[in-house]
């Protein structure tokens, strides 16, 4: 039996972590299905995902 690593993925969004069965990056979060769970908080998306209600938010 071989000893193999895998990338454990946290999202900004919900701070769900998981396991990948490939390599490649995740297209969305495993946990809440956001397509933005690798935006940092520089771009505010995480923000406005987080708490649509602040001010200036364009999410309705």
């Amino acid at each position: 039996m071989g000893i193999g690593t895998k990338t454990v993925w946290k999202c900004d969004v919900c701070d769900h972590e998981w396991l990948s069965r490939s390599n490649d990056k995740p297209l969305r979060c495993a946990g809440c299905k956001s397509p933005y769970w690798n935006k940092t908080e520089k771009t505010g998306m995480t923000n406005k995902i987080k708490n649509p209600k602040i001010k200036g938010s364009k999410i309705k």
